[in-house]
């Protein structure tokens, strides 16, 4: 049986679990595991929304979106904006790879990278980007270096550029935050014994002090790098969509 303790894990440790996170229980099951999150199609289609608010006014731009995983998000951008052009990074091929299958229909829109984000972004000098996406992916590392990623995110925008953020963002009040995470918890009781013992042990990591991102420290950090303009565009229980600008 897998024990709960939390661990806290480098940075390289980190990018080797997300290079094999399929490697577990939780392969197998990874599509009902999104199908039990409240928020999963929802925030996925309003980031869509406000990313195609930051578009309208440009005839021309760029954007990347930092582990896309299978394509997930990638999906309803194109869902909502059928003419974008984006790059997609992530760290592990597999999850590229499986990205690839499910956007099929945009192959000539989409350039696929696989390569560490930090590593990438400075790879390809600053301000280079009209807006930066994520989703569920910042929540996994600890906070410096979370920390490390923003301050790359906004080194990496154009002026004016928009980071767009939907992830485990926990409210301020306590007790709010408890019951979010205790709701969620509730739901992977329907999942098999294996595969609901290593996605306890994922969410009691994320909510320990070392990775559990709460609004007003999220805010916090983002404007000591330089981000202003902190606003959530929705939020269902624990999961947040955010933009920020540079």
């Amino acid at each position: 049986r897998v024990s709960l303790e939390v661990f806290v894990l480098s940075k390289s440790d980190i990018i080797y679990i997300m290079k094999n996170r399929y490697d577990d229980n939780i392969r197998e099951a990874n599509q009902t595991i999104l199908d039990l999150t409240a928020g999963n199609v929802t925030l996925r289609l309003m980031l869509a929304f406000e990313l195609l608010d930051k578009l309208k006014e440009k005839t021309d731009h760029k954007v990347i979106e930092l582990g896309c995983g299978e394509g997930d998000l990638t999906h309803y951008l194109f869902k909502v904006i059928p003419n974008l052009e984006m790059e997609v990074l992530d760290v592990s091929a597999e999850m590229l790879s499986l990205a690839k299958t499910k956007l099929v229909n945009y192959r000539d829109k989409v350039r696929y990278i696989q390569s560490d984000a930090n590593e990438y972004l400075k790879s390809v000098g600053n301000e280079q980007y009209d807006v930066i996406v994520s989703a569920w992916t910042i929540h996994n590392f600890i906070w410096d270096d979370k920390k490390e990623i923003f301050q790359q995110i906004f080194s990496s925008l154009k002026p004016g550029g928009t980071m767009l953020l939907m992830d485990k963002i926990y409210a301020d009040d306590p007790v709010v935050s408890q019951s979010s995470y205790d709701s969620q918890i509730a739901r992977y009781e329907k999942l098999n014994d294996l595969v609901r013992e290593d996605m306890l042990a994922h969410e009691l990591q994320d909510y320990s002090p070392e990775y559990k991102m709460s609004e007003l420290q999220t805010k916090v950090t983002l404007e000591s790098v330089g981000f202003k303009n902190f606003k959530i565009i929705d939020r269902i229980e624990r999961d947040v969509v955010v933009s920020v600008q540079k």
